[in-house]
């Protein structure tokens, strides 16, 4: 009797070589953001500002017919001057009316050469401080129409005197001619029931907000309104 050991293959466990991922974050380089550095201009000499000549201005009314009070007065006074005079006025245009009439109130025109893309008005109250309008509505000239700026909104005005007010609409509108009208106002006892308004347009851009301005000192007695 043969006793025969059998061959036995013995198994081999073998652990497989893994080669591990490695999780790389890119390299990004941030956007920064950067805003530019501006130094806004005062209102009357940026261009901006049309500066209407007194001769391109026009009025429905002017208080008592005089021309002290009429729209060649309603002229903004430049940064740094002080252009309302005791004796020769650019104080302002004034005219008497009621509060709250619409497109029934007097108005201020002021006028364009040629169309251009109109973006507000700048506005001022009298240069003596007694009286400003603190809110107003527009329209523009469209062909041989007045069209209501921005719908017939009603705009807030001023809130003394001196400091010039940025009003923008909504919607530029180009054109030759823009009315102003006064719907509601400041005034002191004395000056009773009367408007007064000085105001520039504005083209193509937004003027920076201005910032109040001193009372100058007046060596004289400002006219009575």
């Amino acid at each position: 009797t043969v006793s025969v050991t059998p061959s036995i293959t013995p198994t081999v466990s073998v652990t497989p070589s893994i080669t591990p991922t490695v999780s790389i974050t890119p390299s990004i380089t941030p956007t920064v953001s950067i805003t530019p550095s501006i130094t806004p201009t005062p209102l009357g000499t940026d261009s901006c500002l049309v500066n209407v000549d007194a001769s391109a201005r026009d009025a429905s009314d002017v208080y008592q017919n005089q021309a002290i009070y009429s729209a060649t007065e309603s002229i903004l006074h430049p940064p740094g001057t002080w252009n309302g005079d005791p004796n020769t006025g650019n104080a302002g245009w004034v005219v008497e009316a009621n509060d709250n009439l619409g497109y029934s109130a007097p108005w201020l025109q002021l006028n364009l050469d040629t169309p251009d893309n109109v973006t507000g008005v700048v506005t001022q109250g009298y240069a003596f401080g007694s009286a400003w309008v603190t809110s107003l509505t527009f329209q523009y000239l469209s062909g041989d129409n007045w069209v209501d700026v921005d719908n017939g909104a009603i705009f807030t005005g001023n809130v003394d005197g001196n400091t010039k007010k940025q009003i923008t609409f909504a919607s530029p509108v180009n054109t030759t001619s823009i009315r102003i009208f006064p719907q509601t106002k400041y005034v002191t006892d004395d000056v009773n029931n009367l408007f007064t308004l000085r105001a520039d347009l504005c083209l193509n851009e937004i003027c920076p907000e201005p910032e109040p301005e001193p009372w100058p000192l007046l060596d004289d007695t400002p006219p009575p309104i």
